[in-house]
């Protein structure tokens, strides 16, 4: 079987880039949300200020190949997310190896509403040609509240590897 394994991030690993009250304002009055978000129960959520975006990161513990061992290919990632208020999600993509960015959207394709009950045809991007892992990865988001302060919660993201290209 050509999948090796799957790796899952839970919602609260994610780290924003941007922060203070410029980009975010408090989640529901919770102390530092409006630099930290808020990572609580199952998830990290953010309030972000009408007209800005920010980053947000998803780190992966990703194996490596050992030598004599097969070489191992990133096949897909998913992201369970929630968007409120007029948030949108406007490009997801994974970084690996320090400064390969592979584009998991296009720019500007816009990622709405509740998707945290498993995977579908919004938060599921397979990856054609499976990329070659050789160290450090991570997704990232960028998320835009364009119009009014909006809302996103991440319940978590998740990548599949396999044995073969």
């Amino acid at each position: 079987m050509p999948e090796v394994t799957r790796i899952w991030a839970p919602g609260t690993i994610a780290r924003n880039q941007q922060a203070g009250s410029e980009f975010l304002l408090p989640f529901e009055e919770k102390a530092l949300s409006d630099q930290y978000g808020f990572a609580g129960g199952f998830a990290t959520s953010f309030k972000i200020a009408a007209g800005k975006d920010i980053w947000v990161h998803f780190p992966f513990q990703a194996p490596v190949s050992l030598p004599g061992a097969p070489e191992l290919y990133l096949a897909e990632t998913c992201l369970l997310f929630e968007t409120k208020n007029g948030a949108e999600i406007g490009w997801v993509t994974a970084h690996h190896g320090g400064v390969q960015r592979i584009e998991l959207t296009p720019r500007l394709q816009l990622l709405t509403g509740r998707h945290v009950d498993g995977l579908d045809d919004i938060n599921i991007f397979k990856l054609q040609p499976r990329v070659k892992l050789s160290y450090g990865l991570q997704m990232c988001v960028f998320v835009r509240a364009p119009e009014a302060d909006g809302e996103i919660s991440f319940y978590g993201a998740g990548i599949s590897l396999w044995d073969e290209a």
